[in-house]
């Protein structure tokens, strides 16, 4: 698995930021989140953040996630779970979305280059 980087993908919105404590927990791997995403309920704000490359296969309750204006590219979201999640201008190129649940998820202006959003 790759780890994702504390550095900021921020491309066109100057000032934007993910929350660093959101951005920790999830860098500690797909059970540690989902334990604390049950836990915690927030509201996820990764906006701009540089997650390149992070497995987040058969990631659970990833509603109210936004990542708007974020580097996922070449991320696997495998069975994940990203229901009602914004990834509005996000790069998501060469990511993996295969059985992926998107019901309601905002992709407008998004890179999907090379995304395999089939089902398996």
């Amino acid at each position: 698995m790759l780890q994702a980087g504390l550095a900021f993908y921020n491309p066109t919105r100057e000032g934007s930021m993910a929350n660093k404590e959101q951005l920790e927990v999830l860098k500690q791997g797909v059970r540690t989140w989902n334990e604390w995403r049950i836990k915690n309920n927030p509201v996820i704000d990764l906006t701009g953040a540089n997650l390149s490359g992070i497995d987040l296969s058969s990631l659970d309750v990833f509603t109210h996630l936004d990542v708007h204006h974020g580097n996922l590219s070449e991320s696997d979201f495998s069975k994940a779970d990203l229901g009602g999640a914004s990834l509005v201008n996000a790069d998501l190129m060469d990511c993996n979305f295969q059985g992926a649940s998107l019901s309601g998820c905002e992709m407008l202006g998004a890179n999907l280059d090379g995304a395999r959003l089939g089902f398996v």
